[in-house]
């Protein structure tokens, strides 16, 4: 991981191996990649290339600003410069817009100094200014709701009906959790309108016991075929928040589990399984699912 993720900008999906979508970085799978440096106790590492968000902050915040939002709109396809590329999915998705304020809090965790604070406050602000700007307002129902338009993290639904899709919903609470942790930390105070979304952001829609993917496909668990298991992210790839039930992730999992079978986790869901099952407490299955037996 070293050789082909700890450049001083982050690389394509595949590293150095060979070449993926086009050579362009993809800010969403940044995170996992350059997060585990951190575990290891090498956040020098993280750090040698999340500093590429620094320089390209005017640019993100010049793509938000155009869309008609506050803050910095991360690329999700792009190369050096920072510039988005051209593609059916990568306008769509939200799913990279919390990233860099959870690695910078890994950062922080690391370094729990005013210098770290200091040094990445200006990507934690602007990344939770558009984070909150970003969720709508339904004075019908009086909630913030994400989408449409909108890509969820599994790319495969429409974009012009995905609605509050689980795994979105909670890393935007999450997100501007932090943020609002990193304001008080510098001595600023909370803002309010962050925590007025915090307290009126959807919340992950539940049918007979189960988290759906987004609240627009109720019927997801009445087709044929395996499930999705994008809700899992909710809870494995996450910290506990309020927006996250454990018993309604247990059966979420449980469901899954029993359609789709081990042998479906592969790839990145690999980690989508192993790791919830490790929140939920079942070790056991965490690693049949990583050892795929």
């Amino acid at each position: 991981m070293k050789v082909n993720y700890a450049g001083s900008f982050p690389p394509q999906e595949t590293g150095l191996t060979h070449i993926s979508w086009y050579g362009k970085h993809n800010s969403e799978v940044y995170w996992w990649h350059a997060a585990q440096f951190y575990q290891w106790n090498h956040t020098d590492l993280l750090e040698k290339s999340f500093n590429w968000y620094k320089a390209i902050l005017p640019v993100a915040m010049k793509v938000a600003a155009s869309e008609g939002f506050q803050g910095a709109r991360w690329p999700k396809m792009a190369g050096v410069d920072g510039r988005t590329s051209p593609g059916g999915i990568n306008p769509f998705i939200i799913w990279n817009q919390p990233n860099p304020i959870y690695l910078a809090e890994l950062i922080y965790r690391k370094n729990p100094n005013k210098e770290t604070l200091k040094k990445y406050s200006d990507i934690v602000f602007e990344s939770a200014a558009f984070l909150a700007s970003y969720a709508f307002y339904d004075i019908k129902t009086d909630r913030y709701i994400l989408g449409p338009p909108l890509k969820s993290v599994n790319e495969k639904t429409d974009e012009n009906t995905t609605q509050n899709p689980s795994f979105e919903l909670v890393q935007s609470y999450y997100g501007l959790k932090v943020a609002q942790d990193w304001r008080v930390r510098s001595g600023m105070s909370r803002n309010e309108h962050w925590d007025e979304v915090l307290k009126k952001l959807s919340r992950p829609a539940i049918k007979d016991g189960k988290y759906l993917e987004m609240e627009t496909d109720p019927d997801m668990y009445d087709r044929r075929g395996g499930y999705s298991s994008a809700m899992l992210m909710s809870l494995g790839y996450l910290p506990q928040t309020p927006l996250i039930d454990a018993k309604v992730m247990q059966n979420t999992f449980n469901t899954i589990y029993q359609r789709n079978g081990l042998k479906s986790f592969v790839s990145w869901s690999l980690g989508k399984g192993a790791m919830t099952a490790a929140r939920l407490g079942d070790q056991n299955k965490a690693i049949d699912i990583l050892c795929n037996t």
